[in-house]
């Protein structure tokens, strides 16, 4: 009997009905909310050759035990297995391009335990972000994730190091793809000297399914603030931004949004009213004609265009009031005119807006998405300037840098066209990517920052790694002998 004819019997067994192979679900699967791929199932007609890598299976475990049962069904049939979240991710990483089976997690999504003492919660990895948040605050906690992506889960954060959660993480449960168990506090048996969250975390399941994650839980802060700060030049607001983060302080949040950002994402409260008169004229038709001729964009840089730097602190009200102090104060040691609270309140009201975006423009026929990279400080706004200087003739670029540290800083950049073409837009996407992904290689940047490699970044990873990919290939070989868990992703 051939491997897959055994599937609906040992399916049921494990799972009951659980499971599912019908052509609707395997559509449903087939695909994550990739720019490329939207792109492509939109405008199918143009390009009758594109067809989308649908899995065989799609499985919906309720528990450890369950993966780890799955996961040695598909080792005794060498069936390829892609664990999947929220399906929110934006770089191919969960496409089943072999096939095989997809094991959902979301029915696992309980917080099992809260520890007030030791400040830590046992959560499910099957729970979506958005709504761990939410449970947390009802308990009187908050994982401070400022803008997470609401749709992804628990999993996919640690799958991709997103929303900083790997700074979070106490321990991991990991399901490895030989089908072991490894509880908290436990080490796989092939590498006993190195840490489950450090050999897991960050390789998008192409090693073992996370199940369980320990994770530092803060209680909710009586009082919070945000504000604006405004800077005539983008190197002045980048220096004080590494001020703030250098001195210590503990923003919630730190966003620097450049000019063109500025006019699409927070018209209301910009800092002059040339970017006020620019983005009426942009609401009143000129959006569309602007994707299509995106040279023109260069022309702001003639304009007196200002770049706003959000700062938001949690706490205690004195703990707050005298961070929002120290911060304003370093701020001053450039040109810098504080707007208050107004961009602050703004950007958390709409912090999720342009996600939202997305959908309208691939409606009308254009297409957008999001490439974010990070480098150390001192080349920061070198990297800026010259993936700006390599896309800006192509595509409408707008940016913000975030998740600063102490030595980096990553840029986010968004990009959106419109050719009127299929065949052109497909062409142009694909060209931004890759002038994108080689500028960030050559002026010393790192690809990814925390969407993840996927499918789409993989091709560059070898390149940035080097010789360390070689250890990464031989720690998945380990591991993963059959190969059979998400293949293709990161160059595995």
């Amino acid at each position: 009997m051939k491997p897959y004819e055994q599937l609906p019997r040992e399916l049921t067994r494990i799972l009951g009905e659980r499971w599912s192979d019908t052509a609707a679900n395997r559509l449903l699967y087939s695909r994550d909310m990739s720019a490329e791929i939207t792109l492509k199932l939109r405008d199918q007609s143009g390009d009758p050759n594109f067809a989308p890598m649908r899995p065989h299976v799609v499985c919906w475990p309720e528990d450890a035990h369950e993966v780890v049962k799955l996961v040695k069904l598909a080792n005794r049939l060498k069936i390829p297995i892609v664990p999947f979240g929220g399906g929110s991710g934006v770089v191919g990483g969960t496409i089943p391009v072999r096939g095989g089976m997809i094991i959902d997690l979301k029915r696992m999504d309980k917080i099992l335990k809260l520890n007030n003492e030791q400040g830590t919660a046992d959560i499910e990895t099957g729970m979506l972000g958005w709504k761990l948040e939410a449970e947390l605050n009802r308990t009187g906690y908050t994982l401070h994730f400022p803008t997470p992506a609401r749709s992804a889960t628990l999993g996919g954060y640690l799958a991709a190091r997103s929303a900083d959660v790997e700074d979070r993480l106490e321990e991991a449960e990991v399901v490895t793809p030989r089908g072991e168990l490894i509880r908290f506090g436990r080490h796989a048996k092939l590498f006993p000297k190195i840490r489950t969250k450090d050999l897991f975390v960050g390789t998008e399941g192409t090693c073992g399914i996370i199940t369980k994650a320990r994770l530092k839980i803060q209680p909710l802060p009586p009082a919070e603030c945000y504000r604006g700060i405004s800077f005539n030049r983008l190197e002045s607001g980048l220096m004080a931004m590494r001020l703030i983060i250098q001195a210590n302080l503990r923003p919630t949040v730190l966003h620097l949004h450049d000019p063109l950002s500025l006019l699409f994402e927070h018209s209301r409260e910009t800092s002059t009213s040339e970017q006020k008169t620019l983005m009426t004229q942009l609401k009143q038709g000129g959006q569309n004609w602007l994707l299509q001729h995106p040279r023109m964009t260069t022309l702001l840089n003639l304009l007196p265009l200002e770049v706003i730097l959000i700062v938001g602190f949690a706490g205690e009200k004195t703990f707050i009031s005298e961070q929002e102090k120290i911060a304003l104060s370093l701020c001053q040691k450039v040109i810098a005119r504080d707007l208050g609270p107004g961009p602050g309140e703004q950007w958390k009201q709409q912090r999720h807006h342009p996600s939202f975006m997305i959908p309208q423009l691939f409606d009308e026929g254009g297409f957008m998405d999001t490439i974010e990279v990070a480098t150390t400080w001192d080349l920061l706004e070198g990297l800026y300037q010259k993936i700006t200087r390599a896309l800006q003739h192509k595509v409408c670029l707008m940016a913000h840098f975030s998740h600063a540290t102490p030595d980096s800083c990553a840029i986010s950049f968004t990009f959106a066209g419109k050719t009127g073409s299929y065949e052109q837009d497909l062409a142009l996407y694909q060209e931004v990517w890759q002038e994108a992904m080689e500028t960030c290689l050559l002026a010393g940047g790192t690809i990814s920052h925390q969407h993840g490699i996927g499918l789409l970044k993989a091709p560059y990873l070898e390149r940035e790694l080097e010789n360390c990919m070689k250890v990464f290939k031989a720690v998945k070989k380990k591991l993963d002998p059959a190969g059979i868990m998400n293949p293709g992703k990161m160059s595995l």
